[in-house]
């Protein structure tokens, strides 16, 4: 068990990685709600009864979550080749036991951003469906 200052290595391991589990549900939530509008809105399209603001609600958000989508793009491409490094720095300093404990925060945050994309896309595609129509 590797210390840093008297505290072990693996609590602040675990500590990080149940940060970012509860980032992932906040997101969820975030993302139940969104959805709640989004289909309500969608309720609206369908019995024609969408107001110019909600048109531009809709084109502005979509706009909005089009360069969203796109940045989460970018970010994945970069934290790719930044997660190999940090796993193989993890493989080389730890023995393998203790590497797999770190390398738990990676597969978590490689999730979250993953997760991330996956709303922001179908967000963009529901948003596209209702101005579609």
């Amino acid at each position: 068990m590797n210390e840093a200052a008297g505290f072990p290595l693996e609590i602040i391991s675990n500590i990080v990685s149940l940060a970012v589990v509860i980032a992932i549900l906040y997101k969820l939530f975030q993302y139940k709600k969104k959805i709640t509008v989004i289909q309500g809105l969608s309720d609206l399209q369908e019995k024609n009864e969408l107001t110019s603001e909600d048109k531009a609600f809709v084109a502005s958000n979509l706009q909005e979550y089009k360069i969203q989508y796109q940045k989460d793009q970018a970010l994945i491409k970069l934290a790719y080749p930044v997660f190999i490094l940090i796993i193989g720095l993890l493989m080389f300093a730890f023995s393998t036991k203790e590497a797999l404990i770190h390398i738990n925060i990676v597969v978590v945050t490689l999730a979250y951003l993953f997760i991330s994309k996956i709303h922001t896309s179908n967000y963009i595609k529901l948003l596209e469906d209702i101005q579609k129509q």
